[in-house]
């Protein structure tokens, strides 16, 4: 956390929402799929971030009510108990926390972020077929599970990457 903990805040809010960014469209394609959500709302939340980032004056109490519309669209895991709910729960959390890193520029955001979007990731990879490229024949349960394993750890130095450009 010592690299973000040395961030502007509005750089805090940049990293977070770069994380968001990354995982968003896995929370909107549950949320249509599922019926329930806001995938639109919560692209409006995101974007309020990043006109934070880019200098715009956005008041704190602005950014406090989108986060508790954002939290509100953020399923939780004992009424979607399905592994594809869990992913949208981690996706949605992104958006939530970069909401509140630009409201009080805590690394603890940045951070929280960060762990979700690659936890988000993680669980998408693992559970939805469509997210990673199929093998043919024999080894293809074996060669997955590694392109998974990849795909899933290749996750943090992106993370890291951003957390660098910033």
């Amino acid at each position: 956390m010592s690299k973000i903990e040395r961030l502007d805040p509005r750089l805090r809010a940049a990293f977070a929402a770069a994380c968001a960014s990354r995982v968003l469209q896995k929370y909107i394609d549950w949320s249509r799929k599922i019926n329930w959500g806001d995938g639109k709302q919560m692209s409006k939340a995101l974007d309020l971030v990043w006109r934070f980032v880019e200098g715009e004056e956005i008041s704190s109490d602005v950014l406090s009510v989108e986060a508790e519309i954002a939290y509100s669209l953020v399923p939780d895991s004992e009424d979607f108990p399905s592994a594809s709910s869990s992913g949208a729960l981690d996706a949605g959390s992104t958006v939530v926390y970069a909401l509140r890193c630009a409201i009080n520029g805590l690394p603890e955001h940045a951070v929280n972020a960060a762990e979700a979007s690659f936890v988000a990731f993680d669980i998408v990879c693992h559970n939805d077929p469509s997210s990673t490229p199929e093998l043919p024949g024999k080894e293809r349960t074996a060669q997955n599970k590694t392109l998974e394993k990849l795909l899933t750890w290749g996750e943090r130095p992106i993370s890291r990457q951003d957390l660098i450009d910033i």
